[in-house]
């Protein structure tokens, strides 16, 4: 019975996002993709999905809760968990995971951050001069994403980190901010770029992640009016590219308009 279970944990939000999207896109919109679902008797390690990452190569990285992470080429998977070898990763429970500019894939889990070279398949270890990077790396990590200059920003159980790179992929700076929560709250809750500026969503407001002539993070609301919880999806869409995007992951209960 548990392998026939479907992944209506990838399923639902597609096609929560695809009726948004076909209420006001094209009629043609509608025949453009096919829908198809993968169980765990083609292979999947576990039913629930937190994120799907694309590489550059065509591959998908199916980030599952307590399954490890695992790479689909369309037709087979290859794991990567606790227990793989070469590549041991450091928790099976992966959050997400994102691909830098270097070929390398950033693997953020609830125990902390693995690299791993997608072209040597072994996990890489970056070494920085000045800051702790490895205590940052162990951190427990809720996302990590990159910007449209190459930076990767991370986001850890305390903190907001933006790593930026040398041409050679060493890591050139590390900027941080400390997150300030409180007992009942959550971590980031969303987190994307928006026309060139990091948005996140965080204890219940929308920022600007902005980084200051001293080249410290800081965060400036966007709007005072405008409030967010975690489980509505809410979207943009950008006539000039003509396509959909996700901005917050929201609770329509906690909107509120002051």
């Amino acid at each position: 019975m548990k392998n026939k279970v479907l992944l209506y944990t990838l399923i639902l939000p597609v096609l929560l996002i695809y009726s948004f999207c076909a209420m006001a896109a094209p009629k043609d919109l509608l025949t453009r993709y096919n829908f198809t679902n993968i169980t765990m008797n083609d292979g999947l390690l576990h039913n629930f999905i937190d994120d799907i990452c694309k590489d550059k190569t065509g591959f998908l990285w199916i980030s599952t809760m307590g399954g490890g992470l695992s790479r689909y080429d369309g037709y087979e998977f290859k794991h990567y968990n606790t227990t793989t070898w070469p590549v041991s990763l450091k928790s099976n429970f992966i959050r997400k995971s994102c691909e830098d500019n270097f070929n390398r894939l950033w693997i953020a889990s609830e125990k902390g951050v693995d690299i791993l070279n997608l072209s040597t398949q072994q996990l890489n270890y970056l070494a920085y001069s000045d800051k702790h990077l490895s205590s940052i790396l162990n951190q427990p990590a809720y996302s990590v994403l990159k910007d449209s200059k190459g930076n990767i920003w991370l986001s850890t159980e305390n903190s907001l980190y933006k790593i930026e790179f040398q041409q050679n992929g060493s890591i050139a700076e590390i900027h941080s901010l400390a997150l300030k929560l409180s007992s009942s709250a959550n971590p980031l809750v969303a987190f994307r770029e928006i026309n060139g500026e990091m948005w996140i969503g965080y204890n219940g407001n929308i920022y600007r992640a902005l980084t200051n002539k001293a080249g410290q993070l800081i965060l400036s609301v966007v709007s005072d009016k405008l409030r967010i919880g975690k489980t509505f999806i809410l979207l943009y869409y950008s006539k000039k590219r003509m396509k959909y995007g996700l901005v917050l992951i929201m609770d329509y209960s906690d909107i509120t308009n002051k």
